[in-house]
């Protein structure tokens, strides 16, 4: 499962660094090289472009992390989920950039977890035996020491230097010769070969006694020689044996503890949040209401009003733009409000306008806003490049649309007033909002119908145009945001 989520959590990484961070981090810049040093859109911009990187940073870190420790790796993978969220927010593209990370979080943490509880069921290793003798490893450089300080003639590696045929001839044909080459041929041809050698050398019967008393002497510490370098030699192999046990026994415990210490710390936490009867309830109650908050927040911060560029309290008669930021300055209204309500108003030919409220759907926003000269407030957009985008409506599109209904009522037009409906995505994966504005034939008249009509906007923000909807009754119409009225 670790494996898994690393993989996932790489591979998700990577196509984020190539669009996250890339757009984002482009977008941060071009909004802040237009933005006023310390204003909120500055804040916005410095934001985005933070974000951005750290959120595709995060999941690669995490999917590394994963395969070694994939408890690091699900908090550095929540990390990345909840910094895409706060870029992103929940919408048909978005949710593939929380969830993805989300989800290999939530398979790292269960790996980690199940790691933990293996590792402690891992019992203590048996300890192998010494060797028999129970001889010390050091005797085997104190033997190696002496066999470097033995005399070179207990060993002979001189080439053999006599005539072989004669020698030959005098081990077949001379019987005392030939008792005593018997004697010496079990041990091998090198002692032949040295009696040869001897023999030959000194030409005389008498020695070969000697000789081959000697000869035996030698080969007799030879043998003891070996078998003390192979004993040697056994119990180096041995003791080699016993530390490398001990210390895979003492990984084996180190790592056996940490998993001990491990499972008793969820033991404390399961105990502290599930030990009793009263704790499963508070657990449980506040589980919930987490999960309600998470299902409840995205709706409630696309009613929020409490956005910076929000004039709380407004109160104003002003006929100009610098009156309007007067009054703005004197009621504490914010300077992203006061740089929201001078931008809106110069888009609406000085009309002193200013935001009442804002509904966050992502990447387009909508702002509700109001003003001093006219009947009714009215709407406009905000993008992902925190540009404000004015609706038009004019009675073209409702007579170009319904031309049933105007040789019916050629009268009829579009009132003031009306609202905000709903908002949904299009067919082209960006949002659609739709809105309704009354139909009569006069402005201290009954609205005879509800016009719906609709603004498209692409997956990144522009604006693709306005079309009619439909033509519906009155009391058919649910308005969810009224434009604000005097």
């Amino acid at each position: 499962m670790k494996i898994a989520a690393g993989v996932i959590g790489l591979v998700f990484g990577l196509i984020s660094i190539t669009y996250v961070a890339f757009y984002g981090a482009m977008l941060g810049s071009v909004v802040g090289w237009f933005a006023t040093s310390g204003s909120s859109t500055s804040e916005w911009a410095d934001m985005v472009k933070m974000l951005s990187w750290l959120a595709p940073l995060c999941a690669i870190a995490g999917g590394a992390f994963c395969f070694k420790r994939p408890g690091w790796g699900s908090a550095l993978l929540a990390a990345s989920a909840l910094c895409h969220y706060q870029l992103m927010g929940f919408g048909s593209i978005g949710n593939t950039f929380i969830f993805t990370p989300a989800v290999a979080s939530l398979v790292a943490l269960i790996a980690a977890l199940s790691s933990t509880e293996t590792l402690a069921n891992v019992g203590p290793l048996a300890t192998p035996s010494p060797p028999a003798d129970g001889k010390p490893n050091s005797e085997i450089n104190s033997a190696s020491q002496q066999r470097a300080n033995e005399p070179p003639s207990l060993v002979s590696t001189a080439t053999p230097c006599f005539d072989r045929a004669k020698w030959n001839a005098l081990a077949l044909y001379d019987k005392e010769v030939s008792s005593f080459a018997d004697q010496i041929r079990p041990l091998g041809q090198k002692w032949m070969d040295e009696l040869a050698s001897a023999y030959m050398t000194l030409g005389n019967n008498s020695y070969l006694p000697d000789i081959v008393a000697k000869i035996k002497e030698k080969a007799e510490l030879e043998r003891k020689e070996l078998k003390e370098i192979e004993e040697a030699l056994r119990r180096q192999k041995a003791q080699e044996q016993i530390e490398a046990a001990e210390r895979a026994k003492t990984e084996m415990q180190s790592r056996a503890e940490k998993a001990r210490i491990s499972a008793d710390r969820l033991a404390v936490l399961k105990d502290w949040f599930w030990g009793t009867a009263p704790r499963r309830i508070v657990t449980a109650v506040v589980a919930i209401g987490i999960l309600v908050s998470v299902s409840v927040y995205p709706e409630w911060r696309k009613r929020s009003v409490s956005d910076p560029i929000v004039w709380t309290n407004p109160s104003t008669n002003c006929r100009n733009v610098d009156c309007l930021v007067a009054d703005m300055q004197k009621s504490g209204a914010t300077p992203a409000a006061i740089e929201f309500a001078k931008t809106l108003s110069a888009q609406r030919n000085n009309i002193p306008s200013w935001a009442i409220g804002i509904r966050r759907y992502g990447p387009v926003d909508l702002v509700i806003f109001d003003q001093s000269m006219g009947y009714y407030g009215g709407f406009a957009f905000i993008n992902s490049e925190r540009q404000i985008i004015l609706p038009v409506l004019s009675n073209e599109l409702f007579t170009a649309n319904n031309p049933g209904f105007v040789l019916r009522d050629p009268r009829a037009f579009i009132l003031r007033g009306g609202g905000f409906v709903e908002e949904k995505n299009n067919q082209n994966g960006g949002q659609r909002f739709i809105f309704a504005s009354p139909i009569g034939d006069c402005e201290a008249c009954q609205p005879l119908f509800d016009f719906e009509y609709a603004y498209d906007f692409d997956a990144r923000g522009h604006l693709l145009g306005s079309s009619a909807v439909t033509l519906a009754n009155v009391s058919d119409v649910q308005v969810a945001v009224a434009a604000p009225g005097h």
